[in-house]
């Protein structure tokens, strides 16, 4: 028996006419209530995208794919939380923050993590983190030699 995958793709343009193709998870026919578009925020520079899909079923609990794409074609998943996550870029747009009821990450451009607020064990109804959050201030830390 052969088994044939359904190629999801969605095309993020960036300015200068660059298209890149991104690879979408295909989350199978039970999940009847997949986000028709996903959603797309460029950073500052335009040279970089966070694309978030968002997969809504019956029988799968909810949840997102955050995915960085670059301008070159990159594209890294970076996170697939449960429940629906918010998300930012920093207003220089050398990073993106993104967060849901019990973690804040932060990654750079290149897609690698920089600072993990670690998923803490919450009672129903808990929450750490809403979704209005409107600013975070990053202070840096002087090094030590």
């Amino acid at each position: 028996m052969l088994l044939l995958a359904a190629a999801l793709f969605f095309s993020v343009t960036f300015p200068g006419g660059a298209a890149v193709q991104v690879p979408l998870s295909d989350p199978g026919p039970e999940d009847l209530f997949t986000e028709a578009q996903p959603t797309v925020s460029l950073n500052r520079s335009r040279s970089a995208a966070v694309v978030r899909r968002c997969v809504f079923g019956p029988v799968n609990a909810d949840w997102c794919d955050l995915m960085l794409v670059r301008a070159n074609g990159e594209v890294q998943t970076l996170w697939r939380p449960r429940g629906i996550p918010g998300q930012v870029w920093t207003v220089d747009g050398r990073y993106v923050v993104a967060w849901n009821d019990a973690s804040l990450r932060l990654w750079n451009l290149r897609g690698q993590v920089r600072g993990v607020m670690p998923d803490l064990p919450l009672t129903s109804g808990q929450r750490m983190f809403g979704r209005d959050i409107r600013k975070v201030w990053f202070h840096s830390r002087a090094q030590m030699h």
